[in-house]
């Protein structure tokens, strides 16, 4: 059994997004015997229905090398010594790693917009070819509006390499 913790952004309102993490899966390479990819399922919920961005939407807030070009964020830490750090790309050592998504328009075309679904998000085991031994994602959906939904934190996650 997987558990998760959520935990509710201070600046979200009634127009925020939820998000629940639902499920966590390490997808094992058989004949080698390690885990190669993380693979996570989320609930998602919207009540004006705002959430995904379309190809077009590459302007203003979200042009690309801005905060916004991405709607799911997802951000990776390692245990360090019994801490949980962000782990720096070992190719761009300005920037942590993270595995942020765009994902596309999904807003109801009729009268009633509230939505809601299931989102899939999958992250190799060695990102980068980095062989981290324990390891802990955070996650939020942003919506066209901009309102921030809960952060949703997976529990640690100990990795198998070869």
């Amino acid at each position: 059994m997987f558990l998760c913790s959520c935990n509710y952004d201070k600046g979200t309102t009634s127009l925020a997004p939820n998000l629940e993490l639902i499920a966590e899966n390490r997808i094992v390479n058989l004949e080698m015997n390690y885990d190669s990819l993380i693979q996570f399922r989320f609930f998602y919920e919207d009540v004006d229905g705002d959430i995904g961005l379309d190809e077009g939407d590459t302007l203003g807030d979200f042009a690309f090398g801005r905060p916004n070009f991405y709607n799911f964020f997802c951000y990776l830490y390692a245990l360090e010594n019994d801490t949980w750090v962000t782990v720096v790309n070992p190719f761009n050592t300005s920037e942590n790693m993270s595995f942020h998504e765009r994902f596309p328009n999904l807003t109801p075309s009729g009268s009633d917009k509230r939505l809601s679904g299931e989102l899939e998000l999958n992250i190799p085991a060695r990102p980068n070819g980095l062989l981290l031994d324990t390891v802990r994602f955070e996650m939020q959906l942003v919506d066209r509006s901009l309102h921030k939904s809960n952060i949703c934190s997976s529990k640690e996650i100990i990795l198998k390499h070869p």
